[in-house]
């Protein structure tokens, strides 16, 4: 029985298989392009990096399947990275990474709505910014609203990941 380390970041896709003794059996990693549309947008595409992820899954599985098959997959991912996708888990647009700053307006309309940014902070840890999912949210629902009317779910990268493999949109 073995255990895979799956960390999602902005560049690259990685896997670590750990034998049940915390031995390497398996690594790997894929790169992907981070997309840079213009100042102060970051992006990934949804497709490249669902296709890296796959590849080095079916890596690890063929080498190790017969000897010391993966039993269990955990997550790392780079965080606030949200994908809109629709009702047939289809992606409507890139990822906004975190870096990505295009929600600042929205930042200011979150404060409008009379949400104390103290608030904010002490029920999530986070102070009110633009690399956090709401700015996003509210980007995609005031600049790109047939995105945001077409949008299932908005899902952060481990939470895509897993609807992929199992259908279901899910968070840990």
């Amino acid at each position: 029985m073995s255990y895979a380390g799956i960390d999602v970041g902005t560049t690259n896709c990685k896997i670590t298989v750990l034998s049940e003794d915390g031995s390497v059996i398996f690594r790997d990693s894929r790169s992907y392009d981070l997309i840079l549309p213009a100042p102060s947008r970051a992006e990934l595409s949804p497709t490249q990096v669902w296709e890296a992820f796959l590849e080095i899954v079916r890596k690890a599985t063929n080498a190790t399947n017969k000897t010391d098959p993966i039993e269990a997959i955990s997550f790392s991912v780079l965080g606030e990275a949200v994908t809109p996708i629709d009702n047939k888990g289809q992606p409507l647009s890139n990822t906004l990474v975190s870096m990505d700053s295009r929600g600042e307006k929205e930042i200011e309309e979150i404060v409008e709505y009379k949400i104390d940014p103290y608030q904010i902070y002490l029920r999530t840890g986070q102070v009110c910014h633009p690399m956090y999912t709401a700015s996003k949210l509210l980007w995609w629902k005031n600049r790109t609203p047939e995105i945001y009317k077409n949008t299932w779910k908005f899902l952060c990268w481990e939470d895509f990941l897993l609807f992929k493999l199992c259908g279901r949109p899910v968070i840990s």
